[in-house]
């Protein structure tokens, strides 16, 4: 796969979970349920192929509550859907700004098959 099939495959992986809106690129306007991937970074693996390392960002709730009550009860079906396409291998909740004001994130870290 390329990194512009992958990302392809992250945002239709994102779509089909429950509740999110999946995207290739983070949208001009986030909302709560917008979901995209962002590369964090490429690594050479064994000098042979290049293996890139995503991150998966799902816009939640400013509310620091809702937000968490909104990954307790995804958060399993997000990871079950991203091993599909990758490899998850941590999370963290965040805050982000957006145009509307600052949101809390899930960000999901998962690596794909090197290139």
């Amino acid at each position: 796969m390329t990194m512009a099939n992958d990302r392809e495959t992250l945002k239709a992986t994102l779509d089909g979970v429950d509740g999110v809106k999946g995207y290739a690129y983070r949208p001009r306007a986030v909302k709560p349920g917008d979901a995209w991937p962002i590369l964090r970074s490429v690594e050479l693996v064994d000098g042979l192929a290049w293996q890139p390392t995503w991150g998966a960002i799902v816009a939640l709730s400013p509310d620091e509550r809702t937000a968490a009550e909104w990954v307790d009860t995804h958060f399993e079906e997000l990871v079950l859907a991203l091993r599909g396409p990758g490899f998850p291998d941590g999370a963290e909740m965040a805050l982000m700004g957006t145009e509307g004001g600052p949101l809390f994130i899930l960000d999901i870290t998962l690596t794909t098959d090197p290139e």
